[in-house]
């Protein structure tokens, strides 16, 4: 799904006043324009969200998506891709539920991360 340029800056930076459980997921964001709320309701159902027309360069016309693992839904933060180790990082809410993918292997191989926080 692409999200549709006239409401990309709300789907990015929620309008106020928005409510939102912070256990649910984009798809049970209620804000006060109708609109924004039918493209959160979309985006819920969606396999992958493109903020970008220009990602279709990148994909193509016809991608096709394979799904490899089941995460909870918690991992939510925004996957990094680390190209030195050809592993992707995704986070949640808190260590016990960061991941390494591994895409070195085939198929992909996901385990356990945990990231040490240091401070100065």
């Amino acid at each position: 799904m692409v999200v549709p340029r006239a409401n990309r800056n709300a789907i990015v930076v929620l309008p106020w006043f928005f409510d939102r459980n912070p256990f649910s997921q984009s798809r049970e964001i209620i804000t006060p324009d109708a609109a924004i709320n039918a493209d959160f309701a979309k985006i819920g159902a969606a396999s992958f969200i493109a903020f970008e027309d220009r990602f279709y360069d990148i994909i193509g016309s016809d991608p096709i998506i394979e799904k490899f693992f089941d995460l909870p839904e918690i991992n939510h933060e925004a996957p990094n891709y680390l190209p030195r180790q050809n592993k992707v990082f995704v986070s949640g809410f808190n260590e016990t539920h960061d991941c390494l993918i591994n895409l070195d292997t085939e198929p992909p191989t996901i385990k356990n991360s945990r990231v040490h926080h240091f401070s100065q």
